[in-house]
């Protein structure tokens, strides 16, 4: 941190990500959420929304892994549905759909994950379409993802109907290798 200029918000919130990251796998969460949370107030300081979604998609994470943190996983989604409303950068307001989806899973609220899923899935789309993004493979992971809630509320034709909805997008990803 002391080689790195005190107004270099960017760079300190990533220090701060990475370091996060490091500390994720110990016993209590205490380090981790430290770091996550500094490398979120610097990415807010920066601006960079990529910065600002890594960190509160990572505290999601780690807050779903310990017991006793449902306050905070509240405060995260809060202020991640803030973030999605605010920012202009559609790529991480797509990406910051799938955590809020997650987070629905967890607490058993699957109108509301199917919600989030098909927002992300249609804006993965929409950037595909674009040309905003080339990677495919994330449509499918949330179709699936989407079919597989259906099929756990045992609606079997809903779940067929996404899969089949990710066919065009597995068979172009093959047909490019």
């Amino acid at each position: 941190m002391r080689i790195s200029p005190s107004d270099d918000n960017f760079n300190r919130s990533r220090f701060h990500f990475y370091l996060g990251v490091v500390h994720e796998n110990q016993v209590t969460m205490d380090s981790s959420e430290m770091h996550y949370l500094l490398s979120k107030k610097y990415a807010y300081l920066s601006g960079n929304a990529k910065r600002i979604r890594n960190a509160l998609d990572r505290l999601f994470i780690i807050y779903s892994q310990h017991v006793g943190t449902t306050d905070r996983s509240k405060g995260v989604l809060r202020e991640s549905l803030a973030f999605i409303d605010s920012t202009k950068n559609v790529k991480e307001k797509v990406a910051l759909y799938a955590s809020v989806a997650r987070y629905y899973n967890m607490i058993g609220q699957y109108e509301k994950q199917i919600f989030y899923l098909l927002k992300g899935i249609e804006g993965k789309k929409a950037m595909i379409a674009n040309g905003l993004i080339t990677d495919r493979e994330e449509v499918v992971i949330d179709l699936v993802n989407l079919a597989e809630v259906y099929l756990d509320q045992e609606k079997s034709e809903k779940a067929i109907q996404y899969l089949g909805e990710a066919r065009p997008y597995r068979d172009c990803k093959m047909n490019s290798v």
